[in-house]
């Protein structure tokens, strides 16, 4: 198999453009594998952001009482609201975990 010219054109391709090559074989590789290992991690988190979202659209008293919009402390990480802070410390320990490539050895 190696002989044949499709084999050889193939390689002669890859060495030539070996810094293109390589760059898109980890855009597909993140971009397929992150989503579903992320997926897999962010439950607590998006249980947290549902609550406080149905929190919010459920306000209907005062508006200097009014909870604070989940996705705006997400955005922001300033203060720890209810835990945020823990449950995104969580998840990226996590993703870390399943998904070890990017980072090394990284044993937590």
């Amino acid at each position: 198999m190696p002989e044949s010219k499709a084999c050889q054109l193939v390689l002669k391709y890859i060495l030539i453009n070996r810094i293109i090559f390589v760059k898109a074989y980890h855009d597909r590789m993140y971009f397929y594998s992150s989503g579903t290992k992320f997926g897999m991690i962010v439950g607590p988190l998006q249980d947290w952001q549902h609550k406080h979202e149905q929190a919010l659209k459920a306000f209907a008293g005062d508006v200097n009482e009014k909870p604070p919009n989940p996705n705006t402390l997400l955005k922001r990480l300033a203060t720890d609201h209810d835990g945020m802070h823990e449950l995104i410390g969580d998840a990226i320990l996590n993703f870390m975990k399943f998904k070890p490539q990017p980072y090394g050895n990284v044993y937590v």
